[in-house]
């Protein structure tokens, strides 16, 4: 499993898949996520955080494909209000961390990520340099070209975020 910390609290990464991955991010130098937040609608790993002391949050929703440019699906407003309701009372918090993932680190969670940092009060701009710089490049996840960036960004208009 990979992950990536966006900030010391918010931390991007790909599917937790087996008890190895959960050791491996409750061993973290620098202490384990509070919080766990799995995007993917494909597969939920509640059963792999048993007995952990964290709080998980499903927030599943479909991966990234063609369909989603050509057609221009968006993401629902639900799957951030989920979200933001999950981390946004608990980011002053000091120590707590929240480990976001979807399959790969790229799309979802970046996604949601993005969100995040817009509603604390980051630019646009200033947030996506941060992802850019925080996670290793692919193919896929130039932010400057996301999908679903201007999705994230409407949605939080819609649920009263300022986004600058």
């Amino acid at each position: 499993m990979n992950y990536n910390k966006i900030t010391n609290q918010i931390w991007v990464g790909s599917a937790i898949e087996t008890a190895a991955d959960v050791q491996q991010l409750m061993t973290d130098p620098q202490g384990p996520p509070t919080r766990i937040i799995d995007c993917r609608i494909e597969r939920d790993d509640a059963h792999l955080l048993l007995g952990i002391n964290v709080k998980y949050l499903w927030d599943g929703i479909s991966d990234w494909t063609d369909k989603v440019v050509v057609d221009r699906q968006p993401i629902p407003d639900s799957f951030f209000k989920q979200g933001l309701d999950f981390w946004m009372p608990y980011r002053s918090t000091p120590g707590e961390i929240v480990h976001i993932h979807c399959s790969a680190g790229i799309n979802r969670s970046a996604t949601l990520a993005y969100a995040f940092l817009l509603a604390g009060g980051m630019s646009k701009l200033d947030s996506i340099a941060l992802l850019n710089e925080k996670r290793p490049p692919t193919l896929w996840n130039d932010f400057m070209d996301h999908p679903w960036r201007e999705n994230a960004e409407k949605s939080l208009r819609d649920l009263g975020y300022v986004v600058n």
